[in-house]
């Protein structure tokens, strides 16, 4: 048993990944293959000879402000249990502790630093 294993390549982009034993015991007459496919392209496309990344810069800064948008929202989760010291601390005078600023600086600081990589 052969362990090769290759991609089904449709209009130039790679789909299905086979094993040589599928490809040799099944009738895949006019289907194009290439060598498996195992990149991290957004989105590939085979050339007759290798795989190349056809994403242009704007899918690339869609996907940038999806993520953003993302940690935006995991920020204001994370932060949204500890929010009532600080309207305590509005309304009342009573001082946050030390430990909550310290986390939602730590929370706040993950996400720029998420945001920024």
């Amino acid at each position: 048993m052969n362990n090769m294993k290759y991609t089904r390549i449709i209009n130039n982009i790679p789909t299905i990944t086979y094993s040589e034993d599928f490809i040799e015991n099944n009738n895949v007459e006019g289907w194009v293959f290439a060598p498996h496919y195992t990149g991290t392209f957004l989105y590939p496309k085979w050339n007759g000879e290798n795989y190349y990344e056809s994403a242009t810069q704007s899918d690339f800064d869609r996907i940038h402000q999806e993520k953003i948008k993302e940690y935006n929202t995991n920020q204001y989760q994370e932060l949204s249990p500890t929010d009532w010291y600080f309207t305590r601390f509005i309304e009342t005078g009573v001082e946050v502790p030390e430990e909550i600023k310290n986390e939602r600086n730590a929370i706040r600081i993950k996400y720029d630093l998420l945001k920024n990589s």
